[in-house]
This record gives structure tokens, C-alpha cells and sequence, in this order.
């Protein structure tokens, strides 16, 4: 599951660089959305949750 999500977020960082490069404009909010998305699970999955200390 860590490897999946990994690819993905490195997946769709490439992919916003390149239409970034590519189209001379912000890429689209679903490029975002997804990166963030993965990013923030790949988060959870590491951080210990505050009630466990």
C-alpha cells in the first residue's frame, strides 16, 4: 500500500511539472487534488496519532 501511494504522489508531482513546463500555466485542480490527497495519506500512514504518547 506505502509503494502504491508513493508511486502516485511521485506520479502526479512528474505529471504537474511537466504541464507546468509544458503549458506555461498552473496545472489542473485535479492534479492537485490528487497529489494532496496521496501526500496526506502517505502522512497518516507515518505519524504516530497524539493519544498514543
Amino acid at each position: 500500500m506505502i509503494s502504491v501511494l508513493s508511486l502516485v504522489v511521485l506520479g502526479s508531482a512528474i505529471s504537474m511539472i511537466v504541464y507546468a513546463l509544458e503549458n506555461k500555466a498552473s496545472p489542473p485542480d485535479i492534479l492537485i487534488t490528487i497529489f494532496t490527497t496521496t501526500l496526506s495519506g502517505l502522512i497518516g500512514l507515518f505519524v504516530k496519532p497524539p493519544s498514543s504518547s
